[in-house]
């Protein structure tokens, strides 16, 4: 595919509508349309790997963290492999890609049978988000698959400076205000999951006085229960207020 190509999707070709749409959501105009396309077709319209967007969000994936763990690389030259891999859990967590994918509306562009409800509760606006860079890989190749997901995806939603400067260790700080109140505190996994390529999927509770209050998801229990505690103290410090 060339720059020809390209100028035909946009200005002579009978999909270009659909081309030009495309060109808003990602910043330049797309060559092979057949991998945007593939993107956006979830599992529920075709069991065939051929015809859904798994192995293009599993590409996607990959690509996201590679992209993101070099920009924080270079952005803390200074920081240590902790804090640099904190740092980017946020950044690609499942609730942050979901957000970024509703900020771009992509809803719009997904052949499902769900509904618009179903895209906000579960992860398909995040998986989806995947296949799409996936298919920017394919189609242009790593570079402007690099400028694609830092110009349109974390410049302009995932603010790294905020991030960087939330408290990041929720489990220590709920443990300080478990302490200060003598209010017992436990972790429990609650279940453990092997999704799709061997990935593991972890959900941890955190109990408080025997009560549930906050759950937390991961691909490992360390990240799990970060998120549970995170969300365990936010609940607990607004009650209190």
């Amino acid at each position: 595919m060339s720059w020809l190509s390209r100028v035909y999707n946009l200005h002579f070709s009978t999909d270009k509508k659909y081309t030009s749409s495309l060109k808003e959501l990602l910043g330049f105009t797309p060559d092979n349309l057949n991998h945007y396309r593939l993107a956006f077709q979830h599992k529920s319209m075709s069991s065939l790997i051929s015809e859904n967007n798994e192995r293009l969000e599993f590409l996607g994936d990959a690509l996201i963290n590679s992209i993101v763990a070099e920009i924080i690389y270079k952005k803390y030259p200074t920081r240590d492999e902790g804090f640099m891999t904190n740092l980017r859990s946020k950044m690609i967590s499942r609730d942050s890609l979901n957000a970024v994918g509703r900020e771009l509306d992509l809803d719009q562009y997904i052949i499902s049978q769900h509904t618009l409800r179903n895209f906000n509760q579960n992860s398909i606006l995040g998986n989806c988000l995947e296949a799409l860079v996936g298919a920017v890989y394919l189609d242009r190749g790593f570079k402007k698959t690099y400028e694609f997901v830092y110009q349109q995806i974390i410049k302009p939603h995932l603010d790294i400076d905020k991030l960087e400067s939330l408290e990041s260790n929720f489990k220590s700080k709920l443990l300080e205000w478990s302490q200060k109140r003598n209010q017992p505190i436990e972790f429990k996994l609650i279940s453990e999951e092997t999704l799709k390529h061997n990935q593991k999927h972890f959900t941890i509770g955190v109990y408080v006085n025997g009560e549930l209050e906050g759950t937390g998801a991961g691909k490992n229990k360390k990240i799990a229960a970060q998120c549970a505690a995170e969300n365990a103290y936010r609940k607990l410090s607004v009650s209190e207020k």
